[in-house]
């Protein structure tokens, strides 16, 4: 059978309802890129000189915790984008207390994708010398 021929695609059934992800895992998932986010921080915000050592140890920022507005409900049968807010607690090299606010957008499908209030500027990594973003 060839992909994309009609008996392949009408053995396909599809979902009835939406299946966002759900509110635990949106927290595990956001607190985990957030973490692995300060840990980039780090790496880029480091002396060019120390930054040849990408195997040694780096003191990051801590994850506090996440919480997010009540996550959507199942509807009307139709996968459609659901926006909720999420707020992560986290503290700095220094031990002081920070929040970063995320405009979560969640699909149909299971997956999502979230941006930061306000964003962080642009940081220049010093292991390969190019800007890139922290989201």
């Amino acid at each position: 059978m060839r992909w994309g021929s009609d008996a392949a695609s009408s053995n396909v059934a599809a979902s009835p309802d939406p299946e966002y992800i759900s509110p635990l895992r949106l927290r595990v998932d956001l607190g985990n890129a957030f973490s692995a986010g300060l840990y980039r921080l780090a790496v880029m915000s480091q002396p060019s000189d120390g930054a040849t050592d990408l195997g040694q140890s780096l003191s990051t920022g801590l994850l506090d915790g996440v919480t997010c507005s009540p996550p959507p409900t199942a509807g009307n049968g139709v996968a459609k984008t659901e926006i909720i807010h999420c707020s992560v607690r986290w503290r700095t090299q220094g031990g002081d207390r920070r929040h970063t606010d995320y405009r979560i957008r969640m699909y149909g499908d299971g997956c999502f994708d979230a941006s930061a209030q306000p964003s962080l500027p642009p940081h220049i990594d010093p292991t390969i010398e190019v800007t890139q973003n922290i989201r």
